[in-house]
């Protein structure tokens, strides 16, 4: 049991600090233009730095390498200490198997990200590596935890954990949409309105904190932060962003509810929706029979008028 126990966090740590330390943005800089997007710019190897100097597309590529890495750590971390730790009688038997190797996964791994061991560990600022594990875990105060477990050691600094503790408050917007889905149209629009909350609060942060460092400078910037100070500074944001998005939540709301009209279509149990004409035709509808549409979004009532106007045409 306890070879199993010690086998599961080998291999998870090691797992989960190999796939952090694999860089995109440089990965991607060095095949598409034979260069290094730390000798540009912030000299930060994440898609910022790397939208900045290569453009849109790289920075995609980077996106989806960087979120995919975490999710993938947290994935392998789950499998792990589920195939070792299955009916060893260890103390934290399943189901809780899973979800230890995934904390202990998302933390290594975030460390690999900022301590590469593949690029002379110098790495990214951790945006999306944060965003990807807290949207994986679906649970920001359990990504915060494995952050501010990660600060003991000492290893991790005021400029390394910002960035990542901005991702996290973007990555628990997941758990909003997940709740969301098959929900009311108010439900759907909550969850964006969370989205975009999170979103632009933690682009202003990161424009602020970046512009005033670059400038002024902070004194601790380069110091190790503790548990209080991610605590601190996770708190700080919230209610910073709460303070300044006050007198905009008509905006807000504008944009939730700018999501274009959803149609599905429905007859005996199938579902298709009303935008896709081959998938209307697909369900050969014929006249006299019963069909259910139901039409939700903005321009809700335009949308009603103009699909009721078509099937009495032509149905």
């Amino acid at each position: 049991m306890v070879k199993n126990i010690l086998l599961a966090c080998v291999l998870t740590a090691a797992g989960g600090y190999l796939l952090g330390s694999i860089l995109f943005g440089v990965l991607i800089s060095k095949v598409m233009y034979n260069d290094d997007v730390r000798n540009h710019g912030s000299g930060n190897a994440g898609m910022t730095n790397v939208l900045r100097t290569y453009g849109k597309l790289p920075a995609v590529f980077t996106t989806l390498g960087d979120v995919g890495k975490s999710v993938a750590a947290v994935n392998l971390g789950r499998f792990i200490f589920g195939a070792l730790l299955s009916g060893t009688g260890a103390a934290w038997q399943n189901p809780l198997d899973p979800v230890c190797g995934a904390y202990l996964a998302a933390i290594f791994c975030m460390i690999g990200h900022s301590r590469p061991i593949f690029f002379g560990f110098k790495g990214g600022k951790g945006v999306l590596v944060g965003a990807g594990v807290t949207a994986i875990i679906q649970s920001s105060s359990a990504s915060v935890g494995i952050l501010q477990a990660l600060s003991t050691t000492g290893a991790i600094t005021y400029s390394a954990a910002i960035p990542i503790i901005l991702g996290q408050n973007i990555g628990t917007c997941i758990t909003a949409f997940l709740s969301s889905v098959g929900g009311s149209k108010n439900a759907r629009r909550t969850a964006m309105v969370h989205f975009y909350f999170n979103l632009i609060g933690s682009i202003l942060f990161l424009i602020g904190i970046y512009a005033i460092q670059y400038t002024v400078g902070f004194s601790f910037w380069d110091n190790a932060i503790d548990k209080g100070g991610i605590a601190n500074f996770h708190t700080l944001f919230n209610l910073t962003c709460t303070v300044l998005f006050l007198p905009f939540t008509g905006l807000l709301v504008k944009l939730a509810r700018s999501m274009p009209a959803r149609s599905p279509l429905k007859k005996n149990g199938k579902t298709c929706d009303m935008r896709k004409l081959m998938a209307v035709m697909g369900l050969g509808i014929k006249q006299g029979e019963t069909i259910t549409v139901t039409v939700e979004g903005e321009d809700e009532t335009v949308a009603s008028e103009e699909i009721a106007a078509f099937l009495n045409e032509n149905v």
